[in-house]
């Protein structure tokens, strides 16, 4: 009983004690605050749904990353069929090519031995009444009087008589001018001094190829006909310097007067042909495009040597298409001639001093003709001994530059003082 009273006395003085406190503030433990709990659950709630936006963000930029690699995955295969269909391109190119360099080896073992230099009229009786001509081509101009050429050459050396069939279709030819291939037929001369097919008209016509056995039977009366003959002038270009006179003389015997472009007199004529129109970086004939850094290079090489020689000289680019491409040119000086007469343009590549060609027939047919300097840049029809070949850096030798303008410089001067 005294026992129970204590317990209950202490725990009546406790509570007092705790109830005192509580009273006075001085509890050892904070009361909770619930505001403070308001304000803690609100920032959570707030970072929660920022959380919420960041994962909804973070799942839309996963989306498109998503599409992204996906349209990648695409194009990645896109590109992987177009570089199969390349390769493939490529070896079927690299076959013909093989085939081709076959063919023409063999045409050249098929070849009987050559001079080195070019016969007159056949002494061979089978070669009396054999004829040859060029025919069936219906490219551009630049590349059927190049197979002419050819055909001219190759029948000078063979021994059997040239006939001439004039142009009948060309490539590129303009709406507006109806007479456009007899036009050029009358240009270039050629069948001044040829015989037409007319006039051998009961000989037999026989289509062959350069390399067929039966061209060399040299049969009588018999007209064969050849779309080039290519592989021969490829292997002896050389050869054109023994008939460059007779080319010359056709080229000249039909007055060029009307096709003269007025020029600067006493001054080096340096004409610069550039292929483009139809010929592009990505284009199918983007092999023979030519960009201008590198023909900046080639003519300040040329610069260089006629600056040395202290000759002064008047720069023309002759090509095709859009105006703006040639700024850089303009801006130095030379005189661009864009689009303009094609009958013009090529007598002023003949006709010039120096003349740098493109890879192109249309220039290498001029470099044919031309008695200036030939500058050449290399592609498939080959160079001549005295043309001057540019290197893949663009450079050339100055040297061999030197000696030649100094010839046609000499040359020039004794012409002015005969005249």
């Amino acid at each position: 009983m005294p026992l129970f009273r204590f317990n209950k006395a202490f725990g009546i003085t406790r509570d007092l004690k705790v109830f005192l406190h509580l009273q006075g503030g001085l509890t050892r433990r904070a009361i909770p605050d619930t505001d403070q709990h308001k304000r803690q659950a609100n920032k959570l709630r707030v970072a929660h749904q920022k959380d919420r936006q960041l994962i909804k963000k973070q799942r839309k930029r996963n989306k498109e990353q998503s599409r992204a690699l996906n349209d990648a995955r695409q194009i990645i295969k896109e590109q992987s069929k177009t570089l199969t269909s390349k390769q493939q391109e490529i070896f079927q190119l690299k076959n013909e090519l093989r085939v081709a360099e076959e063919l023409r080896r063999s045409a050249i073992k098929g070849w009987p031995s050559l001079r080195r230099s070019l016969v007159g009229p056949a002494t061979d009786d089978r070669a009396k009444d054999c004829y040859i001509t060029c025919t069936g081509r219906t490219d551009g101009v630049g590349a059927q009087i190049n197979a002419i050429f050819s055909t001219i050459l190759f029948s000078r050396a063979a021994g059997i008589r040239y006939v001439h069939t004039p142009l009948s279709v060309l490539d590129h030819t303009p709406n507006h001018i109806s007479d456009w291939v007899p036009k050029w037929e009358r240009f270039f001369g050629l069948g001044v001094g040829e015989l037409a097919p007319s006039e051998v008209g009961s000989a037999n016509v026989m289509p062959v190829e350069l390399d067929s056995a039966e061209l060399w039977k040299k049969k009588p009366n018999t007209l064969y006909a050849v779309s080039d003959c290519w592989d021969f002038a490829d292997c002896y270009p050389d050869l054109y310097s023994l008939i460059a006179d007779d080319l010359k003389q056709k080229y000249y015997a039909i007055s060029k007067d009307g096709y003269l472009i007025p020029k600067e007199k006493d001054v080096f004529q340096v004409a610069v042909h550039v292929r483009r129109g139809d010929v592009t970086p990505s284009s199918r004939y983007k092999a023979r495009y030519t960009d201008n850094a590198f023909l900046m290079k080639v003519l300040g090489n040329v610069s260089e040597v006629l600056s040395s020689l202290r000759i002064p000289a008047q720069w023309s680019l002759y090509s095709q298409g859009d105006v703006d491409d040639f700024e850089e040119f303009k801006r130095l000086g030379v005189d661009c001639y864009i689009d303009s007469c094609p009958f013009s343009t090529f007598h002023s590549l003949v006709s010039a001093d120096v003349l740098v060609m493109a890879k192109s027939s249309f220039s290498y047919v001029a470099g044919l003709l031309s008695s200036g300097v030939k500058i050449y840049e290399p592609w498939w029809r080959q160079p001549l001994k005295d043309w001057i070949v540019i290197g893949k850096d663009g450079r050339l030798s100055n040297e061999v530059l030197k000696t030649q303008v100094q010839g046609v410089s000499m040359g020039k001067q004794n012409i002015d003082q005969t005249s």
